[in-house]
């Protein structure tokens, strides 16, 4: 620490900024991951879509169990990364048919999913079906051979220190390892994809003329980023 000293006491004194450490996720981590995303997802506005129609008690406890299940699900069937032990979390899916649900969710998310209203489960399925609906606008079929941004997130606390772009990089070094194209779809994100190579190649809209709904339609962007190949040069 340098408060307090004088400036000639401090004139040669070199900050050192610790270097980000990338791991897989462990299920020790889970609890801490689980928090860190439900908390970064709260302002997002599809969630704000989600939760203006969730009127059943409890609805904060039941957003941590789904993040939970989906987390403790993901270790097993795909990729996930970490810094700082669940502060920021990355999960790729980069096997095509890979589960979305694993033994845990299979039991939580039926649970889940029966306190839903009427209007919750409307605006899921109508969230997901666009969702969809992009994908095969702009990629067709082969979005399913493509390595998926699942989920990103930082904890609120965490945020400006870089995570986010390190683990992103992390994702890039693989497509780029692999030859393959690399997809997410987010909502209100797209500027931050942008700073790490992702373009915008579809985007449209849920919630417009839904009279339950007073905010503006939620847009709903598909990001893409190619593939870089290194060349070789022979002399």
């Amino acid at each position: 620490m340098v408060g307090g000293h004088t400036r000639k006491n401090v004139k040669n004194v070199c900050l050192e900024v610790a270097p980000i450490e990338i791991k897989h996720l462990r299920y020790i981590d889970v609890p801490k991951a689980t928090r860190s995303t439900v908390d970064a997802f709260r302002d997002d506005t599809y969630i704000k879509y989600f939760t203006d129609a969730d009127t059943v008690p409890f609805a904060k406890l039941r957003d941590y169990l789904g993040a939970f299940s989906s987390l403790a699900d993901a270790i097993h069937f795909v990729k996930v990364f970490t810094i700082n032990n669940g502060e920021a979390v990355l999960i790729i899916v980069d096997s095509p048919g890979a589960k979305r649900f694993g033994p845990l969710g299979s039991v939580i998310k039926p649970l889940l999913k029966a306190c839903w209203t009427e209007e919750l489960t409307k605006r899921h399925g109508e969230f997901f079906g666009k969702m969809i609906e992009l994908l095969e606008a702009a990629f067709g079929d082969s979005y399913k051979d493509m390595i998926e941004i699942r989920s990103l997130a930082t904890s609120p606390e965490q945020q400006g220190k870089g995570y986010a772009s390190a683990l992103m990089r992390i994702a890039a070094e693989m497509g780029d390892a692999q030859g393959r194209g690399i997809y997410a779809v987010t909502t209100d994100a797209y500027k931050f994809y942008e700073t790490v190579g992702y373009t915008i190649v579809q985007e449209g809209t849920v919630g417009a003329g839904n009279a339950a709904w007073h905010g503006p339609p939620i847009v709903v962007r598909v990001m893409y980023r190619a593939p870089k190949i290194a060349t070789s040069i022979t002399m």
